[in-house]
């Protein structure tokens, strides 16, 4: 069976940034056609290069999920190590059941930064796996389902991703202590450290209206914000659906607000504007540069003048020399078609045409 470049880039795409993937997750990721996906998962399970998953979880119908087959580290080994790819394949199947739908959401919120349309963001790092998230966040004491970075603008942003998913009537009291974990770990020393802490929130996406409402009583601060997954699916990535308790949020807003901290206590000063180049230096060069470009022109106008007619001068002298050139040109003509005709030599004509020249030169003014 031979690849294709959709093929590899579904591996490269298993290998590196997800465990694993429903058939929607891939026609997110690269879109064809529903038969023609189906078609092509199929060979690629067939050949050996992804393998398929089942999930089974009460009566609810779970999609199955695909992850690299046993094939694919050959063809994937010149860029990942071999052991990397083979641990891979052990999480893919020692996944359980009961969590396929907590990788269902998570994916199509990692899908949802990974490929959203604007010219002016870009997704810098997802990290999915607590051993991921402890490189870039050191002594976090909560394990978050994901944690990211991005930019918009210029600007740099981070966030704590939590795919909720528990029963409106189950673990408040676990949820209030996470809450109050998360708040503590963003106003410490260690937070500011290592992560980007002037655009930091925590967003909780829920599958239900009723979780996010009783999420949203729960929050002590502007920190935390919710949606609901089709609300993040069906809006634009930076429109204000996020709930929080100063309202409605976008993920592209500047934070009007101090540190994160619950009510009780009083907010720490804010933290200093993101070190970005402005563009007001630009706009004050370009100034400048016209201003000395202006004063340059006032000195030339001020001196003699005499500078400025050398360009029609030059005009005219070549005028007059393309004019003796074509002269030239129809004299020598004429004098060698005569020499042709009356048997005069032709040195003779290029004599008496030299002389007519060089009257006309004599005569000229």
């Amino acid at each position: 069976m031979r690849l294709r470049r959709p093929d590899l880039q579904l591996l490269e795409r298993l290998a590196s940034d997800f465990l694993l993937l429903s058939r929607d997750h891939i026609q997110e990721l690269l879109p064809r056609s529903k038969r023609r996906s189906n078609q092509r998962l199929t060979q690629l399970v067939r050949a050996g290069f992804l393998s398929r998953r089942d999930f089974a979880q009460g009566d609810t119908p779970q999609p199955a999920f695909y992850y690299l087959g046993k094939r694919a580290i050959g063809v994937l080994e010149h860029d990942y190590d071999r052991p990397l790819l083979e641990e891979r394949i052990r999480q893919a199947e020692s996944a359980v059941d009961s969590h396929s739908r907590h990788v269902d959401v998570l994916n199509w919120i990692h899908l949802r930064f990974l490929r959203a349309p604007h010219k002016d963001y870009r997704l810098t790092l997802w990290a999915d796996t607590h051993l991921a998230i402890r490189d870039h966040a050191p002594g976090l004491v909560i394990r978050p389902d994901a944690y990211l970075e991005y930019e918009k603008d210029g600007f740099p942003y981070a966030a704590f991703v939590e795919a909720e998913r528990a029963p409106t009537s189950e673990n408040r009291a676990l949820i209030a202590q996470k809450l109050g974990d998360y708040a503590t770990y963003v106003n410490s020393d260690s937070f500011h450290g290592h992560l980007s802490g002037d655009r930091m929130r925590v967003l909780f996406v829920t599958e239900t209206q009723s979780r996010a409402h009783v999420l949203l009583e729960l929050f002590p601060s502007d920190l935390f914000w919710v949606s609901t997954l089709d609300a993040f699916r069906s809006h634009g990535l930076f429109e204000a659906y996020w709930k929080s308790r100063g309202g409605d949020r976008a993920l592209d807003d500047s934070p009007d607000h101090g540190a994160f901290a619950p009510d009780d206590k009083e907010p720490p000063d804010p933290p200093d504007p993101p070190r970005v180049v402005p563009v007001a230096p630009q706009t004050e060069r370009f100034h400048r540069l016209s201003s000395e470009f202006d004063k340059y022109l006032e000195e030339e106008s001020q001196g003699t003048g005499w500078q400025w007619l050398f360009i029609p001068a030059s005009g005219v002298v070549g005028f007059l020399v393309g004019g003796l050139g074509y002269l030239v040109y129809k004299l020598g003509l004429e004098g060698w078609q005569l020499a042709a005709k009356s048997g005069i030599e032709a040195e003779v004509i290029g004599l008496i045409i030299l002389a007519v020249i060089f009257f006309l030169v004599k005569i000229a003014p």
